[in-house]
């Protein structure tokens, strides 16, 4: 009775880390760090610059928010200009997720405290970093 009562004990503990574990690798606060063009560029610039002060926010009923910082007032005053809400779900068979980003469906894929969205037909991509 006991070998079966402890099997049962590690086998709930393990099922629920790993429903914990998928949880807890995309949900939080992830900052943008850098920005792409088609061509694999790093965009650069003051708007750029201030943009990289948006960050998303994802919430582990699989929705979010996206709040875009934009420039206000020169010289270089940034501030948040919208917030976008998101939709993210996990992709079969795959460690990647789908985030659905104002109207744009892109691919989520994640390296331990570093994110990865590739959007649209041209490639374009952003890097976050967990907050």
């Amino acid at each position: 009775m006991k070998k079966i009562l402890l099997f049962s004990f590690v086998m709930s503990l393990l099922f629920a880390c790993i429903q914990q574990e998928d949880i807890t690798n995309i949900v939080g606060r992830w900052d943008v760090e850098q920005v792409f063009d088609a061509n694999g560029d790093e965009l650069i610039g003051s708007n750029i610059d201030c943009f990289k002060e948006s960050y998303l926010v994802l919430d582990a009923t699989g929705t979010g928010d996206f709040y875009a910082y934009e420039i206000y007032n020169e010289p270089f005053f940034c501030g948040l200009d919208t917030i976008i809400e998101c939709e993210w779900y996990e992709q079969s068979n795959s460690s990647d997720y789908t985030l659905q980003l104002d109207g744009q469906s892109g691919n989520l894929s994640l390296d331990g405290d570093n994110m990865t969205y590739s959007f649209d037909a041209n490639n374009a991509a952003m890097t976050f970093v967990r907050h």
